[in-house]
């Protein structure tokens, strides 16, 4: 008597013990998942699907080994051709499976459950070797990798849910002269000077969604979030307060004794105040570099000191705007085009809006020049 059972499908459908509705969740629905997060789920997603496929793949093989026998019985015992051996005997297996699969219930869902908790195991222990990526070697402090996810993700929050009365501010750091100082003391003393500016950046950073990053040479940056616009110079002066106080013993290259040295630093910040982001990454850059320019103008009044400037005070910042200002500009013109041509599936027209955006940018950007050349010659 033939008993029927949907328990396990046939073998020619794919055998399998996959059950994606037990799949843990790494990231709880309708939650905004953090870039950590989002890390984390690509590794999960990458040795889920190599894992329990090993182990699927196990299972297949162990119920073809045996269909395979059943077929060369069949033939030997039974005279059936090979072709309609094999048909029978998958015809009698899709039932074998299926109460295979009632009768090891219990024993298959312990050894799924184990290769799942090896699957959470590894993908843990990926995403930790990989935040070791993201830290700067000398400094301990992140690096410039880390930092723009990190941006990235919170200018993304900033669109999505944007407070009025909060903001997000970039800081811009440089060390003043650093290039005499590494020169003069060699690069083993310069690199104290990183390590003491680093930690002094740490020790004025009070929340632990504040984060500071070593870029590139000696130059660091901060991102604040959630700043109320009032304090936005408050953090300024914490961070000119912090390092203008610094102060190492190094040895010259060519000399025995210690020399104190105090280095300066040069401060620029930009910050999100009545702005529209639009494109995320464009709006990124054109943060940054404000900052980075707010900086350099800084720097520029006197590099014989620790002093700061913010962008958005600066009376004649026009004077810094670049081609990415331009393109930034227009391509926030255009967005709500863009964006409404994407979620309806023209995306061939949305990247025709956006190459005349960057066109007018571009067009923009060199009558600005003309102007300026104007201006300056006379």
């Amino acid at each position: 008597m033939t008993t029927e059972t949907n328990s396990g499908p046939a073998p020619e459908e794919g055998f399998s013990w996959h059950k994606p509705e037990e799949k843990p969740k790494i990231i709880p629905e309708g939650k905004h998942p953090n870039p950590d997060d989002r890390e984390l789920n690509k590794i999960w997603d990458d040795v889920y699907m190599d894992k329990v496929g090993a182990f699927n793949e196990g299972l297949r093989q162990g119920f073809n080994q045996q269909i395979t026998q059943e077929m060369k019985r069949l033939v030997k015992e039974e005279s059936l051709p090979e072709d309609k051996a094999r048909e029978k005997a998958e015809a009698r297996y899709s039932e074998i499976i299926g109460q295979a699969f009632d009768d090891n219930q219990a024993s298959m869902e312990v050894a799924y459950k184990d290769v799942l908790s090896s699957v959470m195991e590894t993908s843990h222990a990926m995403l930790e070797s990989r935040k070791k990526a993201d830290l700067d070697s000398l400094t301990g402090i992140h690096n410039s990798r880390y930092l723009d996810r990190m941006l990235e993700y919170n200018l993304e929050l900033y669109e999505r849910y944007n407070k009025e009365n909060e903001l997000i501010v970039v800081a811009f750091i440089d060390i003043n002269n650093f290039k005499t100082l590494n020169d003069r003391f060699g690069q083993k003393e310069g690199d104290k000077i990183l390590q003491v500016v680093a930690k002094k950046l740490e020790d004025a950073l009070l929340r632990k969604t504040d984060l500071i990053a070593r870029i590139g040479g000696d130059e660091f940056m901060a991102v604040f979030t959630h700043v109320k616009p009032e304090d936005v110079e408050q953090i300024a002066e914490r961070l000119k307060a912090e390092l203008q106080e610094m102060s190492l013993e190094l040895v010259p290259r060519e000399g025995k004794e210690q020399e104190e040295v105090h280095p300066q630093v040069s401060i620029g910040l930009s910050h999100t105040a009545n702005r529209q982001i639009g494109d995320i990454g464009s709006f990124q850059k054109k943060l940054t570099k404000e900052a980075e320019t707010a900086a350099k103008r800084s720097k520029n009044k006197s590099d014989r000191r620790t002093d700061y400037l913010i962008y958005q005070e600066i009376e004649d910042v026009e004077s810094e705007l670049d081609l990415d200002h331009f393109i930034a500009e227009a391509l926030n013109e255009f967005n709500r085009e863009i964006e409404g041509l994407v979620e309806t599936g023209y995306e061939e027209s949305a990247r025709v809006i956006r190459n005349i955006a960057r066109q007018l940018g571009e067009t923009r950007y060199e009558m600005y020049l003309r102007k300026k050349n104007k201006r300056s010659k006379n």
